[in-house]
């Protein structure tokens, strides 16, 4: 018979004790609804104790919701926009952030959602780290989808730590060319698979161009 494999604890998200009830796993998977309350417990945030937890959390997840076309809204890119300041000024929203990804990607039927979703995730990587509790976890759901482009985002953004300031961040108008590449893909995955040909093949022509520059000079 085939071996089950064993998930190490570390990696499992239902174990985290940064999850506000442990061992949910069904908290983890695809909501064509809005979330009701956050994910993660928050603790140590200023918002822990207030209400505006719950507010803020359903407002992101609204927003993922709506970058993904899992909701009907206007303007993806300043949804997007709104996540990465959010989480960059407070950082105790970042955990809640990757994990409202992974569960809208965890069974989401729709393939453009999760090119979108992907695409959303990419920007994240790219401006701040999960924390260490979630950087495991997160590091075995990247590998299990063979996303191995974010698993080496994953690996830079926690060497380097988060952007400076707001104005590091991808601004909206790159957000919208990610958000439009990433429908092209899932709409059109063989002209994108061109694209990306045409890319590799001049890639690969200017290396083997800078090679017969550097032998001739010699």
């Amino acid at each position: 018979g085939v071996l089950e494999k064993v998930i190490p604890e570390a990696f499992r998200f239902e174990k985290l004790p940064c999850l506000r009830d442990a061992g949910g796993t069904d908290k983890l998977v695809f909501s064509a609804t809005p979330i009701t309350d956050s994910l993660t417990s928050l603790k140590g945030s200023a918002l822990s104790a207030t209400d505006g937890k719950q507010a803020v959390c359903v407002k992101m997840f609204k927003n993922v919701m709506g970058f993904m076309h899992d909701r009907k809204y206007t303007y993806p890119e300043t949804l997007g926009r709104e996540l990465l300041e959010a989480c960059l000024l407070h950082p105790e929203l970042r955990d809640e952030l990757f994990l409202q990804l992974v569960k809208q990607l965890h069974g989401n039927p729709k393939k453009e959602s999760v090119y979108l979703g992907y695409a959303l995730l990419d920007m994240c990587l790219r401006s701040f780290p999960p924390s260490g509790v979630l950087e495991n976890a997160l590091e075995f759901f990247l590998r299990n989808q063979e996303r191995w482009d974010l698993v080496r985002k994953l690996h830079r953004i926690v060497y380097k730590g988060a952007v400076c300031s707001v104005d590091d961040l991808p601004c909206e108008s790159e957000i919208a060319e990610a958000h439009r590449s990433a429908s092209a893909a899932a709409t059109q995955p063989k002209a994108a698979s061109k694209r990306w040909s045409k890319l590799r093949s001049w890639t690969q022509n200017s290396e083997r161009i800078s090679k017969r520059q550097s032998v001739a000079s010699i």
